[in-house]
């Protein structure tokens, strides 16, 4: 069944030991048609694919704990009309953000696995690379703002200068090669905190907006020092980073289409946020883009999640990857994260809005609740990305993302025109269903997927499946 589209989906040359078929995107897509690791280098062992997702999830807590704060003080001190722009800002950064980073990060960390004597050329040909596309990323950002968001341009171009600095991360993919996440976590959590604390001094200094959008590029210099001081403090270093030409061409063939998945991937996950914006005007859309703000906290626990397992399950298929058993044990550990999302943001929803953002964003608080319940199509799309770069072509993906771009343009403007705010939750939620689940039943490669997938929707009440999607976190 499963294996058998595994093996058809591969195409395996055995004696093609190349790195053309494969990727991760930071939020994770890859396409590991051919997985071979190499049996002297495998997967770190260093840690256990849970201590490193607590240390991804209980770093995002301490940084929610400052983050909260910090939007609250900065919902207050904007107001809903300039902290939804200031968010509308980060939405076309975050759409970005797939381009610039060419979506390297899954290749790289196959590729350090299978062949670590070269460690030190794919890490100096990866930056390289990401920093050619955060430069393309800069100019095509800066180029649509001043057609597209004239009025907002020059804040766009500000936080824009971000990008030349994003090539750091690359960093972060050594570390995620030996489940060694916490040194990430603890170079960027020391950021976040640093940043939480000038921000409230601009608070209680009256700073406008541009000032909090100047931040954006601040904090993206001291995340690229505290990536650089983690890795020279790490035991385990590479080889002498260098560009090679030969292996970045190689990258760049795998990453070029995922790069184009992610960034219509990304248009899916923000595209609900630029047309409230657009649409609705400022005002509403920060009632909107407040609530936005809780929800990411789930969506990225679940990508947190996600990476971690996503090595393991990798590696455990070797050619003909995972057995069907560990993939329901994937889809079953995240959905089980982000139904325990979903009900605490249904149950916590309005004291949450009260309590950081104030009365004045009263509003936002059924639109969290619906956004926290539409997390959970999304997450599982999100699991479906990456499982299905195991057993499929790249251009699956780039398919899904784009089918769910369709339905979301779709049905966004009637949802807006009908239900307001609460109308682009609804096309979202739409968007994930058509493009993220059904879509798995339509395309051949993947049927098998489907009943995986839709099964792991009742993971919250299927508890004797748990056993098994703990095996899979602690081994």
């Amino acid at each position: 069944m499963l294996t058998g589209i595994i093996r058809r989906a591969s195409g395996t040359d055995r004696r093609d030991p190349g790195v053309s078929q494969g990727l991760n995107y930071p939020g994770g897509y890859i396409e590991m048609t051919t997985l071979r690791f190499a049996s002297s280098s495998p997967v770190s062992t260093e840690n256990k694919p849970y201590s490193n997702t607590l240390w991804l999830i209980g770093g995002r807590i301490c940084s929610a704990l400052a983050t909260a704060v910090v939007i609250g003080a900065l919902a207050r001190h904007l107001g809903p009309g300039s902290f939804g722009q200031l968010n509308f800002v980060l939405a076309l950064m975050a759409i970005a953000a797939p381009l610039a980073s060419l979506n390297l990060n899954g290749i790289l960390v196959r590729e350090l696995i299978k062949t670590p004597a070269d460690s030190g050329a794919l890490l100096g040909s990866a930056l390289g690379l990401r920093v050619l596309g955060g430069a393309a990323a800069m100019v095509l950002l800066n180029g649509s703002a001043l057609v597209l968001f004239p009025e907002d341009a020059a804040l766009i171009g500000l936080a824009s200068l971000a990008l030349f600095f994003q090539p750091a991360a690359v960093v972060d993919s050594w570390f995620q090669r030996h489940l060694a996440s916490k040194r990430s976590v603890i170079a960027t959590t020391t950021v976040i905190y640093a940043g939480a604390a000038v921000r409230l001094l601009l608070v209680s200094a009256g700073a406008p907006l541009s000032v909090f959008v100047g931040m954006i590029l601040v904090e993206a210099v001291l995340y690229a020092i505290g990536y650089f001081v983690a890795y020279r403090s790490y035991q385990r270093q590479s080889t002498r980073w260098r560009w090679d030409g030969v292996r970045a061409r190689a990258l760049l063939r795998a990453s070029l289409p995922l790069a184009a998945s992610g960034v219509v991937a990304v248009i899916g996950v923000r595209f609900d946020q630029v047309m409230v914006a657009v649409r609705l005007g400022e005002r509403e859309a920060g009632h909107y883009l407040a609530a936005s703000r809780f929800t990411e906290f789930a969506l990225f626990a679940a990508f947190a999640l996600i990476t971690s397992l996503y090595p393991r399950l990798a590696e455990s298929g070797s050619d003909h990857g995972p057995e069907p058993r560990l993939i329901q044990a994937m889809f079953d550990a995240v959905m089980l994260l982000g139904w325990s999302a979903a009900v605490f943001l249904a149950v916590a929803a309005k004291l949450l809005v009260d309590v950081i953002l104030g009365p004045a964003y009263g509003p936002s608080a059924p639109l969290l609740i619906a956004q926290g319940w539409a997390a959970l199509l999304i997450i599982n799309s999100m699991i479906r990305w990456h499982v299905v770069q195991l057993v499929a072509p790249t251009y699956y993906n780039l398919i899904s993302a784009g089918a769910t771009v369709l339905i979301q343009y779709a049905l966004i403007s009637f949802c807006l025109q009908a239900f307001g705010a609460m109308g682009a939750t609804l096309a979202s939620a739409a968007g994930a269903l058509g493009g993220g689940i059904l879509l798995t039943l339509a395309l051949p490669r993947t049927r098998q997927l489907f009943a995986l997938q839709v099964k792991s929707l009742a993971a919250m009440v299927c508890w004797w499946r748990w056993r098994e999607a703990w095996h899979l976190l602690r081994h």
